[in-house]
């Protein structure tokens, strides 16, 4: 038996309570963009954003594009986008992003510091969770300040940081899922569709979805976040 394709098939029958009605301002390539939005929205209890706070965001995938995005309009005074890709820092700007970093060219927290005068951010949000970047997120945020975890590592035990995250009295937070939060995703796309819109940069068929994933997997030809048409 084949495996399990999961949702790459032309038909698929779910429970009818699973099923939420597409609006109709809304494409089948923009509402693709309802369920990492949910996740985006869920982690921003954790966040708990004050007006005219500071925040590093590392990763300008799509999850982290849509952070950077709610922030700004949640009221962030300045954001720091952390992103290896060119193409992703660019879209990070699109999305909301005052600054950029490239974590290939200068170690993230060392910049952000220097850009607070050694304060660092109140608020950091790890979009990532590779390599390096929890560390960075640790060295980066202020003295109790907050670090929400919305990336999902591959490895099951990670090395930590722990004794500079227990100095500054750090609260950290993870986020699992999106919690209840999709009928307010998709209120908050119609609102901006034509922004949020910029993220998806690709749509492939399905018989070329192996070759989506590993454009994705490379970064490959600026992508943001693909879509599969049958």
């Amino acid at each position: 038996m084949p495996a399990d394709p999961g949702f790459l098939r032309e038909y698929v029958n779910l429970p009818a309570k699973n099923l939420l009605p597409l609006p109709n301002e809304l494409s089948f390539e923009e509402g693709g963009l309802f369920e990492p939005l949910a996740v985006v929205l869920h982690s921003m209890k954790f966040a708990s954003l004050q007006l005219g706070e500071t925040v590093a965001v590392f990763g300008a995938g799509p999850i982290g594009l849509l952070t950077i995005f709610t922030l700004k309009l949640s009221g962030a005074s300045r954001i720091w986008a952390v992103e290896p890709v060119a193409a992703r820092r660019k879209l990070a700007l699109r999305m909301g992003a005052d600054a950029v970093i490239d974590p290939n060219g200068v170690e993230p927290a060392r910049q952000i510091l220097a850009d607070t005068g050694g304060r660092g951010v109140d608020l950091a949000m790890d979009c990532a969770t590779r390599g390096a970047s929890l560390d960075q997120c640790i060295l980066a945020v202020r003295n109790a300040g907050r670090l929400v975890v919305t990336g999902i590592p591959s490895a099951a035990r990670l090395a930590l940081d722990f004794h500079t995250m227990r100095r500054k009295e750090i609260a950290v937070f993870n986020v699992r899922r999106s919690n209840h939060e999709s009928e307010g995703a998709l209120e908050l796309l119609k609102a901006h569709r034509a922004k949020l819109s910029q993220i998806l940069t690709h749509d492939m068929p399905l018989d070329r979805v192996q070759e989506a994933f590993e454009k994705l997997e490379r970064y490959e030809d600026g992508v943001g976040k693909v879509t599969i048409k049958l």
